[in-house]
């Protein structure tokens, strides 16, 4: 017997806004008499039209709801005046009113009703709210404290409906909802969740512990790139892409380069080497498309140096670096590769590669913190450098800044799992490739080894995080494209997978089967 689902969305049916007016009619003129009893069983909310509900479900069936509304007057201000003449500044710069919270009595004890609150929160603060206001009735003003609103005028209403005015400020569902207990399902491309202890937090980078720690991780990863040299560096993969691209500059000078791009990283590229100053070209062409030897041959001729990003995540594109290779032979010039996202992702080589950048939060699965970059040859000293700490002269074979121990032992941790993890990733890539449901919403692109990207339907993406599924989302280059990524890279993708499926499972038999209230 498959297990009870409790699962929240907005409503967007006409079967679900029925199921609301039922509910409605049960709570608010049945249970409490508000509203006067009609024939049809059936109560629409006067603001119907302005509501944003938020229903709970268990299966198939409704057994909760709530209403959120942002257009003036709220229906408290008519009872009180403008409430905020009655609130801070701060609490009145965006707010909303919290409406027709009701739940089959049964259920209001259960973990539904923390299902509900959960996404509740989590939309109020999606959205971006200082705070939620309420008309409280008296009787359930236990539980509204209890879910963090407070009192802020006194009772309101006829004797046989109290209501006390209340208020949920966005600093006190921050504090709650993380709190409450959740299982949060994660298909970011980074950061990794963590599910191995932090060891080290009190070794100096200075101890013979930190030397060997430091000799196993370079050592290894070595080993995966075939480069001759690696520098660890204490910042993210922006950090590492400035220590490549300032090293570029100290070799080559005002030698012209050529920087690709095909995506959001490339561009991120182009424009941390013009605020370098170094002088380039570019080719760019449509997101997600190919870059050709042809048009790179011709682009490439007379510069001194080439850069491009291997692993283009913003459109799910690896690109071809045996291609860049191939054309470094053809034209002898310096290359220099962004493999931040594409390192730990599949093996591949750098042993033609000049000069490539890498992290730690991304396919490897480590904490994020550090980042590193590898090189064939001895790095150019350049008396001129932007920064020390950007100059990679800096870190030949020596640590000259602090490097927290416990990232360097979470990374050796990480690096443990390879080579059998790039066989786990590719196993995993498969299971959503060959998810049915999904299918019919990824982007006609080649696979990416950690990612895929969807155009998904908005009733996925608005509702999946009020259950605790994460999808990759929220970054502006995908909002924009409207643009949905499932990495396979977190700890626990195949649990989470399996929730994501049984989500959708159940989206899908709501969509096509008639609602109801339990």
């Amino acid at each position: 017997m498959a297990a009870t689902m409790y699962h929240c969305k907005i409503a967007h049916t006409k079967a679900e806004f029925a199921a609301i007016a039922r509910l409605n009619y049960q709570t608010f003129v049945e249970e409490i008499p508000q509203h006067s009893h009609n024939a049809h069983h059936s109560l629409t909310d006067a603001f119907h039209e302005q509501n944003t509900y938020l229903l709970c479900y268990q299966d198939e069936n409704i057994i909760a709801m709530l209403a959120f509304r942002d257009q003036r007057p709220f229906s408290l201000d008519k009872k009180i005046g403008a409430v905020e003449a009655l609130l801070n500044p701060e609490q009145s710069r965006k707010l909303c009113e919290l409406r027709l919270l009701a739940m089959e009595p049964e259920y209001r004890h259960s973990l539904a009703f923390f299902h509900l609150i959960q996404a509740m929160y989590h939309y109020l603060l999606d959205q971006d709210y200082s705070a939620c206001v309420i008309s409280g009735t008296t009787r359930q003003q236990k539980l509204y404290r209890k879910i963090g609103f407070e009192a802020f005028a006194p009772e309101v209403g006829s004797e046989q409906a109290r209501f006390v005015p209340m208020v949920l400020t966005a600093d006190k569902a921050h504090l709650l909802f993380e709190r409450l207990p959740k299982q949060a399902h994660i298909f970011y491309p980074g950061p990794v969740q963590q599910t191995h202890a932090l060891t080290h937090t009190d070794v100096s980078h200075r101890s013979s512990t930190f030397v060997h720690l430091h000799k196993q991780v370079t050592q290894t990863l070595l080993s995966l790139s075939q480069a001759q040299h690696v520098a660890l560096l204490l910042g993210s993969g922006t950090l590492a892409n400035a220590v490549m691209l300032q090293q570029l500059q100290q070799r080559h000078g005002t030698q012209k380069g050529l920087i690709c791009s095909n995506g959001e990283f490339g561009q991120r590229l182009q424009q941390q080497a013009q605020a370098l100053g170094l002088v380039f070209e570019t080719y760019n062409v449509a997101w997600g498309e190919s870059f050709t030897a042809e048009t790179l041959d011709v682009l490439s001729q007379n510069c001194a140096w080439v850069a491009c990003v291997h692993g283009e995540t913003s459109c799910g594109h690896l690109n071809d670096l045996d291609m860049f290779v191939q054309n470094k032979h053809k034209q002898p010039h310096t290359l220099a590769v962004d493999c931040i996202s594409s390192f730990g992702a599949l093996p591949f080589s750098l042993t033609q590669v000049d000069f490539a950048s890498a992290t730690s939060g991304k396919a490897i699965g480590a904490l994020a913190g550090l980042s590193w970059v590898f090189y064939q040859q001895n790095p150019t000293p350049h008396p001129h450098a932007h920064t020390s700490y950007t100059d990679l002269n800096q870190y030949h074979h020596q640590t000259p800044f602090t490097l927290p121990v416990y990232l360097l032992a979470n990374l050796a941790y990480a690096l443990e799992a390879y080579p059998q993890r790039f066989e786990q990733l590719h196993q995993r890539l498969q299971m959503v490739l060959k998810h049915k449901p999904l299918q019919a919403y990824a982007l006609k692109t080649q696979a990416y080894p950690t990612a895929i990207n969807f155009q998904l339907p908005a009733l996925y993406t608005l509702n999946a995080p009020l259950n605790g599924l994460f999808l990759h989302n929220q970054s502006a280059y995908l909002k924009a494209q409207q643009w949905s990524q499932i990495s396979v890279i977190q700890p626990d993708f195949e649990a989470d997978f399996a929730a994501l499926s049984a989500w959708l499972q159940h989206l899908h038999s709501i969509d096509t089967n008639t609602v109801t209230i339990n």
